[in-house]
Order: C-alpha cells, then structure tokens, then sequence
C-alpha cells in the first residue's frame, strides 16, 4: 500500500486544511477517485477528532470510501515543507502525514494496525524525522514488517 500510495517532500500549509488540500493535489490517486470528494471526506474525517496520533506524526483517512472506487489500500507518505499545528493529540506539530484510503473498513482497520506497529518505534519516528528517501523508507518498513510474521493477507 505504501508503495502504491508514493513518498511526497514539501507539502505545503499553515493549517490543517491547506496541508490537506496541497497533499491531496500532488498524491497519485487511481483516475475514478475524485480529488475534492477525497478532500471533502478527508475534512470531515478531521471535524470528528484530529487524526494527529502524537509525535509529529496524523493519519489522515476518510471514514468510509464511496464503494467500488478503490480495489487496493493506499497509504501515501506526505513530509511537510514546514511542521503545523494539527491538534493532535499530545499537541506537537506535524512533520508527516500517512495519509490512508482503504477498500473496506476490515482492510482499513488491518492496514492501521500494521502502521500503527512501525509508529510504535522511537528508532522509526527518529528516521521519519529526517525525511529519507523514498527507497530507503520502504525497506526499513519492510524490514519492521518482518517482525509482523506470520504474515497477514494484505500486502504492505
């Protein structure tokens, strides 16, 4: 999923919103998925509780997706030009967005799991910091999934 959804450098906002909308601008997206429909469903996710998780890190994530619009999970990594104030639940500022769609709720919840574990790890959160590159970070995800065997039926 994280393969699919791509790694993006320099997001760009002050605010929750204009990150919201610069990243939902710039990330691949399947060609059937409307960008302002994401945006819209994004926002209101956010009005129901932030989805800044603590330290530095949201996961941006619509409740449900609209059916048979995604057939694969994506998860698209977004490093922000600037750190922003995302309400977040320890209140530090955001540096990263994971931002997360998923096919179904079942797989939504196993891919947040899965995410969850790699966000777990302060060495993880220490390399997310310095914003690596795009090979770099899918092999250390790999390599933190291992530890994951046996392995689930989604694929990362």
């Amino acid at each position: 999923a994280m393969q699919r959804g791509g790694v993006f450098y320099g997001i760009k906002g002050n605010n929750v919103k204009e990150v919201l909308e610069d990243m939902v601008r710039v990330v691949t997206l399947p060609e059937n998925l409307d960008r302002n429909m994401l945006l819209e469903l994004l926002l209101e996710r956010e009005k129901l509780a932030s989805t800044g998780i603590g330290e530095g890190i949201a996961i941006p994530h619509p409740r449900t997706m609209p059916e048979g619009i995604l057939k694969l999970p994506i998860i698209s990594t977004c490093f922000l030009e600037k750190e922003v104030d995302y309400n977040a639940i320890d209140a530090k500022p955001v540096f990263v967005l994971f931002m997360m769609i998923s096919p179904s709720i079942k797989v939504h919840l196993e891919m947040l799991s899965r995410l969850s574990f790699c966000l777990r790890d302060r060495d993880f959160i220490r390399f997310l910091r310095k914003s690596p590159g795009e090979d770099d970070l899918l092999k250390r995800v790999k390599v933190m999934e291992e530890r994951l065997k046996p392995a689930s039926t989604t694929e990362p």
